[in-house]
């Protein structure tokens, strides 16, 4: 094997692509990090932290308070969620390459990366950054917990499950999708019994939160909570900022809801992958369809995007998927220069901090940093 060989066998190892893709992530990431002042829910978030008071469940924050030492500025702040999504990032990799195969790996995992709603709330301190990660966790140990003959894995799935729940109350319904899965598999009465016994165990961690998670849960149901209106296009709102961002034009978020939607179709069509497809039918479809269910039976809907960031990874899996399975060398390699091209273009738009669509979802960014200067 001649050294050019050699050279080249170790730039396609699996592991060098993955560093490649995660360095990228971090570099778009971190660039003008710290440029904008918190706004109102980040800077609601430390002061939770600081004054040790609590609406949302506490696992992020403390997390946060651990981080605490290390950060003096917005950057330094910031950077925290930016870690977290990072290490889903990995985590994201392992799980397509065990579900699919390293190309599609790798190519599912840049399109995650580079996706702007997912950079947007990576680089916000938040705790949505942490609900992604812990998802893709989560997928990732019910694939090996439902393959493996041993109930090894039952015991770490039910703690992931348990700071799922405890990073933010929502995600109730991902772990009530995710052990719906439970009837693709064979021997039926083991799988029923291990994602009982995940569930007990998740329940039992979460038991002192519990009373608090129902107060939450009331409140929702009581109509106290401004939310996006349940309608036939709420669900193509929602896909097209969760693809594009809520910064891009709507021409452009237009173009990249197309473009994905029709890779997302060409990847799940017809596919014989089991896992895929019990990924995006319970990853996906069923979240989805349940919040909107739940959105038309109460008095007001908590259908918001950013509640539903673990929706993204199938949507991203499922396109890189379609990417794959077109016709020709030539295809491929348009259809995805075509939509990374896309994708960071509507990056462009991100670090300008400007909104260009109406959404009910995004609130003023108010400079607090700003302020505390005239005041001072």
């Amino acid at each position: 094997m001649t050294g050019s060989s050699k050279l080249k066998n170790r730039l396609l190892n699996p592991y060098v692509v993955l560093t490649s893709i995660v360095f990228g992530a971090f570099l778009i990431r971190i660039y003008r990090l710290g440029t904008y002042s918190l706004w109102m829910d980040e800077a609601d978030t430390i002061y939770s932290v600081v004054n040790q008071v609590l609406f949302y469940p506490p696992f992020f924050y403390s997390l946060l308070k651990l981080w605490m030492p290390f950060a003096d500025s917005e950057w330094s702040f910031r950077l925290f969620p930016v870690l977290i999504n990072l290490i889903g990032i990995v985590c994201f990799w392992f799980l397509v390459r065990h579900i699919a195969n390293v190309y599609s790996a790798h190519l599912a995992t840049a399109i995650l990366s580079f996706m702007p709603f997912v950079v947007y709330y990576s680089r916000e301190l938040r705790m949505y950054s942490l609900l992604l990660t812990l998802s893709i966790i989560s997928w990732l140990l019910f694939f090996m917990m439902m393959e493996s003959r041993r109930f090894l894995w039952v015991p770490v799935h039910s703690v992931v499950s348990a700071m799922i729940i405890y990073t933010y109350p929502n995600s109730a319904l991902f772990i009530i999708s995710q052990s719906t899965a439970v009837f693709c598999y064979k021997p039926f009465k083991t799988s029923v019994r291990k994602v009982v016994y995940s569930l007990l165990g998740a329940l039992l961690l979460f038991t002192p939160w519990l009373p608090r998670f129902i107060f939450l849960y009331c409140r929702l149901s009581s109509g106290e909570f401004w939310t996006l209106p349940i309608s036939w296009r709420t669900f193509f709102h929602s896909y097209s900022v969760w693809v594009s961002g809520y910064e891009t034009p709507l021409s452009i978020a237009t173009t990249i809801s197309l473009l994905t939607g029709l890779l997302f179709c060409v990847g799940i069509w017809r596919s014989k992958n089991s896992n895929l497809n019990i990924y995006v039918l319970f990853g996906f479809f069923l979240p989805v369809l349940g919040a909107m269910s739940a959105g038309l039976i109460l008095t007001s809907s908590f259908f918001i995007p950013r509640y539903f960031v673990y929706c993204i990874p199938p949507v991203a899996t499922g396109v890189a998927m379609g990417i794959l399975r077109l016709p020709g060398r030539v295809v491929r390699l348009s259809a995805g220069l075509s939509l990374f091209f896309f994708l960071f273009f509507a990056l462009t738009f991100h670090y300008r901090n400007e909104f260009y669509r109406d959404y009910r979802e995004v609130r003023p960014r108010k400079d607090f940093r700003r302020a505390a200067e005239f005041i001072e």
